[in-house]
This record gives C-alpha cells, sequence and structure tokens, in this order.
C-alpha cells in the first residue's frame, strides 16, 4: 500500500467516491475525509476540507478534489492503517474527534448483528 503525504497527481478525474467514511477534525480545526475509494480500492484520507454540501454529500479539499460521500459514514481498516500513519503530520500532533454525524445528522451506518441459528430461539 502506497502512502502519500500529497495526494498524487490527478488520476483520470478530479472526483474521489469514498464509502466507510468519517469526517475527522483536530483540535486545531482541521478537516480531514477517512474513507475507502472505490476508485483505487484502498484507505485514503484527504487533504484538508475546503468545502462541504451536506445535502449532496460532496466536498472539496485543500488539494482541489471533489469528494463524494456514498452510503453511511462507518469504519474501514485500510483507511484507518493510512490514517494512523498521517494523523500526526496532518494534524499536528492534536487530539482528534470524529465529526461525522456531528456535520451529517443520520449518516452513520446501523450496526448489524448477525444472529447465529443456534442462537435463535
Amino acid at each position: 500500500m502506497a502512502l502519500y503525504l500529497h495526494e498524487p497527481p490527478n488520476e483520470d478525474d478530479d472526483v474521489v467516491r469514498l464509502e466507510s467514511w468519517s469526517i475527522r477534525e483536530f483540535d486545531g480545526g482541521g478537516r480531514h475525509f477517512v474513507g475507502f475509494s472505490l476508485e483505487t480500492h484502498d484507505g485514503r484520507v484527504s487533504t484538508a476540507i475546503t468545502e462541504l454540501d451536506v445535502e449532496a454529500r460532496t466536498a472539496r479539499t485543500a488539494s482541489g478534489r471533489r469528494y463524494e460521500l456514498v452510503g453511511g459514514s462507518g469504519y474501514n481498516s485500510d483507511a484507518e492503517y493510512v490514517f494512523n500513519r498521517v494523523k500526526e503530520i496532518i494534524g499536528n500532533g492534536q487530539p482528534w474527534k470524529d465529526i461525522s454525524e456531528q456535520l451529517i445528522p443520520g449518516s452513520r451506518r446501523p450496526r448489524q448483528r448477525i444472529v447465529w441459528p443456534e442462537d435463535e430461539q
């Protein structure tokens, strides 16, 4: 898995579709997307978010890329791996919090409980 401290040159399009996404805010105020890119099939952390359209679930980041948020917010292990590698750099060592639900109420995917046949009664 390649890690870039700056986003690589634009692929074919400036649009990145993220699923299992979240919005992380550092104490210093910087906000970043963390999620799974449907184009590159790997975890991704965006540059700072500069514009966010909550209704359309689209945004623009400092790099100029446009992001589309697909489905509900959630967790992806590849995205967490990338975030854990770059969070000290992009957040200047500051604490962060997940503000996805605050910015886009109702965006959190509900957890699913799997019921095994032997558990049913």
